[in-house]
């Protein structure tokens, strides 16, 4: 979301917490959305227990069928696992990782997924995802759903019969002294988690698919705004896209760009005080949202320059209108 200098910073939980009063329309209107957003802790476990109980039965079967499968691992990563899913427990991402050594090659005694290398030594991911879903569909009777990389489950709860659909995402955990190379023009978070924070993470496994597992200021007991600027601009976003309207120039955008332009603007401003713009209609304007880890990928590269300008020019009518979407 863009603001301008006359509105007040929208990070109204963190202004509320410095003891600030909060007395414009756009801000009392900001909050009771974010109110508006929260998850019923009933809804949130009946969901929780639903997707553990299956994931647990899913696990077990992948262990004991699946030989490249045997060391897999769980991931807690998501916008349910980062507290940032909002209206309804709907949608769950579990993201299971393989360890592989980065000297994987291609011999029957080196790794159990030899077999889908290439010569050129890159991975055949298709057939990975396809062994990967039959194996999933073995596990129980499931409606599966096409959605790739994913294999998306899709169950009806006993206790209120709502439908919930479950993403098994796939991914494969790295070992290796650092990060490759495409992404050293990346991850530029010096002034937001530091230098020595950034160095930490660089040494860590990397996984193919990288998820952003949220680490900010309330780790050290303050409260920000992250994850609640995060949550209205992604309810704007599914707000557009559930108007029959708008919904075909919508369909190339989704939560992870909201979630990618908040990591350009942590890693640019470090604090709140620095929070009266967040640019994501300038990257649209310019039909340009750089990855945060690999920044020659244009997330937006799929979406049309129509498309672009027609969210930009949504978001910023619904900014000079106090958010009447909102309301």
């Amino acid at each position: 979301l863009q603001y301008s200098d006359r509105q007040k910073n929208c990070a109204e939980k963190a202004t509320a917490m410095r003891g600030l009063s909060i007395d414009d329309t756009l801000g009392k209107l900001l909050m009771a959305t974010i109110d508006k957003l929260k998850i019923k802790k009933s809804e949130r476990s009946n969901a929780s227990s639903c997707v553990n109980n299956i994931t647990a039965k899913v696990v077990t079967h992948l262990k004991q069928n699946v030989n490249w499968c045997k060391d897999i691992e769980r991931l807690r990563t998501g916008s349910y696992y980062e507290n940032v899913k909002i209206c309804e427990p709907d949608e769950f991402d579990v993201m299971r990782s393989i360890p592989v050594d980065v000297a994987l090659k291609r011999h029957p005694n080196k790794h159990a997924l030899h077999r889908f290398l290439n010569e050129d030594k890159t991975i055949q991911a298709s057939e990975m995802l396809s062994e990967f879903r039959d194996a999933v569909k073995e596990t129980q009777k499931f409606d599966i759903i096409p959605r790739c990389p994913a294999v998306t489950l899709e169950v009806k709860m006993e206790e209120n019969g709502k439908t919930i659909s479950i993403d098994f995402v796939l991914g494969l955990k790295v070992h290796r002294a650092s990060w490759p190379d495409f992404t050293k023009d990346g991850f530029k978070i010096e002034t937001w988690l530091g230098k020595k924070e950034k160095a930490n993470m660089k040494h860590r496994p990397f996984y193919l698919l990288f998820i952003w597992k949220n680490t900010c200021c309330e780790d050290v007991g303050y409260k920000c705004c992250q994850k609640e600027c995060l949550k209205l601009l992604k309810y704007l976003l599914q707000q557009l896209k559930e108007d029959d309207s708008k919904s075909r120039k919508m369909s190339k955008f989704c939560s992870y760009h909201a979630k990618t332009t908040l990591l350009h603007a942590c890693a640019t401003r470090g604090t709140d005080s620095k929070w009266h713009t967040v640019n994501f209609v300038q990257h649209l304007r310019k039909c340009h949202l750089p990855n945060f880890f690999i920044p020659s990928h244009n997330l937006l590269r799929q979406a049309s320059p129509s498309s672009c300008d027609f969210l930009a020019n949504e978001i910023e009518f619904q900014l000079n209108n106090n958010f009447l979407i909102f309301s």
